[in-house]
C-alpha cells in the first residue's frame, strides 16, 4: 500500500497503471510465498524481489528532492530491471 500511496501522492498515474499491468495482474504464485503454519493457518508474504521492487518504487516516488522526471525514469527503470 505504501508504494501505491507514494505513486498516487506524487501524481504518477501512468506509472501506477503500469505497476498494475506489469506486476499486480500476475498470478499469486508469482507474487507471493505461501506456507501453512503449524496451526493450519496460511501465511502469505511477497516474494523478496516483489517486496524489494515495491520498496524501491515507494522510495523513488517519495524522493521530493529529485525532479519529477528523474523520479519517473527511476520508476520505469526499476520496473524494467526487475523483470516485471
Amino acid at each position: 500500500m505504501a508504494a501505491i500511496a507514494a505513486l498516487t501522492k506524487a501524481e504518477f498515474a501512468d506509472e501506477l497503471a503500469l505497476l498494475q499491468t506489469r506486476l499486480f495482474s500476475r498470478s499469486p504464485e508469482v507474487l507471493f510465498e505461501i506456507r501453512q503454519t503449524a496451526t493450519d493457518a496460511w501465511h502469505w508474504s511477497f516474494k523478496p524481489m516483489v517486496e524489494l521492487l515495491l520498496h524501491h518504487l515507494r522510495d523513488a516516488a517519495s524522493a521530493t528532492t529529485r525532479s519529477q522526471e528523474d523520479r519517473r525514469r527511476e520508476i520505469l527503470w526499476v520496473l524494467e530491471a526487475s523483470g516485471f
